[in-house]
């Protein structure tokens, strides 16, 4: 069973404006839109995850185990400068905000029936 990585791109404070790429390991496995939501599937080890909107990146390395869940949410956010920019070019640069986690699950796989019984 591969771990997995849950992303979405929903948040109130996202300025909802410019796509963000999603790549793993230098490949490009998503470009989202605000109100997206994608899970990706990873191999057992390590893997560079980035997120690119062209004007900010971040990259976050996880080491994963299978079975491990991860979630993200990811969106775009402005500042003062980019405010006055906007009012006067209609453009503006974004910066990139992310949270990651990893989610345990609610019961161990191999405790499962345990517990249920």
């Amino acid at each position: 069973m591969a771990a997995r990585l849950h992303v979405e791109r929903n948040a109130d404070r996202d300025v909802r404006s410019r796509f963000i790429l999603v790549r793993v390991d230098g490949r490009q496995v998503a470009s989202l839109n605000y109100g997206n939501v994608i899970d990706i599937d990873l191999t057992p080890g390590q893997h560079e995850i980035e997120f690119d909107n062209t004007w900010a990146r971040r990259k976050v390395v996880l080491e994963v185990s299978e079975g491990e869940v991860y979630a993200a949410q990811v969106g775009n956010v402005t500042g003062w400068l980019a405010t006055l920019l906007m009012s006067i070019l209609a453009a503006f640069p974004t910066g990139l905000f992310l949270n990651l986690l990893r989610v345990d699950p609610i019961l161990p796989p191999e405790d499962g029936e345990r517990y249920l019984s």
